[in-house]
């Protein structure tokens, strides 16, 4: 498991529900393509792993990334 976390301004809850689909964005247009997180959920779960993002109440946004072990 890991856990990475951050003190900004959270989940804008516009997009809350959408945050992992294809060029969801906050940003302005021209200002990022909206992947970044799609790509990575995407990475994540072709490792048979899972991600959830939280809204930390304190303010913040947390992303909880797990992974299976892997036998050697």
């Amino acid at each position: 498991m890991l856990s990475i976390s951050d003190d900004g301004p959270g989940i804008d809850p516009r997009v809350g529900d959408q945050i992992f689909e294809p060029f969801v964005s906050t940003k302005d247009v021209g200002q990022g393509t909206g992947l970044g997180l799609s790509v990575t959920k995407g990475l994540v779960e072709g490792a048979l792993g899972s991600i959830v993002a939280l809204d930390v109440p304190t303010g913040g946004a947390q992303f909880v990334l797990r992974l299976p072990r892997r036998a050697v």
